[in-house]
């Protein structure tokens, strides 16, 4: 099964999709991980063999329909709400920000983790997929002169730690 998944990359996006959902909907005292599962179950994925991966068109499709979808649910009301307390919220927007480039540098210096793992510490503090893919795409082009182990390293590190991080965010 293993060998199959490997040699078809569509057929492990849709695998992870479907298992996402189905495990997103699992009701634990209330509580549930709805379309957030879907990380978590592709960080699985991952983890289970290294050669489970994605082309990379995948993942910006991805961040372009998860963008589009985010401004067709939420546009309207934003330009309304803008017009009303625009101002407030933008502050807020702005705190929130700082607060939590804040935290990922104190837990960057306790800790002694690398830029990358700072980076995605910082997009899953603040939810940020759009955040997310523009850490990944520095991480590679940043990377580019390292051995491919370090590289690779220096690109999954981000994903990990938004993976970690995102639900505390939520």
């Amino acid at each position: 099964m293993l060998e199959s998944l490997i040699q078809n990359p569509l057929l492990v996006l849709f695998t992870i999709i479907g298992l996402g959902y189905l495990v997103g909907n699992i009701n634990v005292s209330g509580f549930r991980l709805g379309v957030a599962a879907v990380l978590f179950v592709g960080m699985a994925f991952g983890a289970l063999d290294p050669r489970l991966s994605l082309p990379e068109n995948i993942y910006i499709i991805g961040v372009v329909i998860f963008v589009y979808a985010i401004g067709l649910q939420s546009g309207h009301g934003f330009f309304a709400s803008f017009r009303k307390r625009g101002l407030r919220f933008s502050l807020i927007a702005f705190m929130i920000l700082a607060l939590g480039a804040a935290g990922s540098l104190v837990i960057h210096k306790m800790m002694g983790l690398s830029g990358p793992s700072t980076a995605g510490l910082f997009c899953g503090s603040i939810t940020s997929t759009p955040a997310l893919a523009a850490a990944v795409e520095t991480a590679k082009n940043l990377s580019a002169h390292l051995s491919p182990e370090a590289r690779a390293l220096n690109v999954s590190s981000p994903v990990v730690m938004y993976g970690l991080n995102y639900p505390f965010g939520v």
